[in-house]
């Protein structure tokens, strides 16, 4: 069984969501293809920063050959705090939840960093049959980013 990858992704995480499609024209006239973008326009360059410390993660890594077979992913998304779960002073108030319920929903923050992945820790993001995904609010001075653990599992 291969070791699993671990890395953090330091940055606001961005949701892949809803696509848009564009008909393509030439000379005026429909040529029948569609361009197909992610809705959120912040996604690709978010999606280029995770495929970016995926890359430097596999080559840390003794087995640096794409994972294969069954695999189990664990998303840790840290958010930013809106300003009002801080106090005046700057301390954090007790009543301040440590769970992010907001906008953007988790299984979009979790199909970007999927998305980003492909091809370079995974041949498809098919291949993950069990996901971990958890999003929450960044601690008084920790950075936010995402937190990724990937794992081949026994099918």
């Amino acid at each position: 069984m291969r070791v699993p990858l671990e890395f953090f992704v330091a940055g606001i995480p961005r949701p892949a969501g809803s696509k848009r499609g564009f008909p393509l024209r030439k000379n005026g006239k429909l040529t029948g293809k569609v361009v197909i973008t992610d809705a959120c326009a912040e996604s690709k360059n978010w999606k280029a920063h995770v495929a970016s410390q995926a890359m430097t993660a596999m080559k840390r890594s003794v087995e640096a050959p794409l994972f294969d077979g069954p695999l189990g992913l664990s998303c840790e998304f840290v958010l930013p705090r809106p300003k009002v779960h801080f106090r005046r002073n700057g301390e954090l108030r007790p009543a301040a939840p440590t769970l992010h319920q907001n906008v953007p929903d988790v299984l979009k923050l979790t199909r970007a960093a999927e998305d980003a992945m492909i091809g370079i820790v995974y041949k498809n993001d098919s291949q993950i049959a069990v996901e971990h995904l958890r999003k929450r609010y960044a601690e008084p001075n920790e950075q936010t980013g995402l937190r990724i653990c990937i794992k081949q599992i026994e099918g």
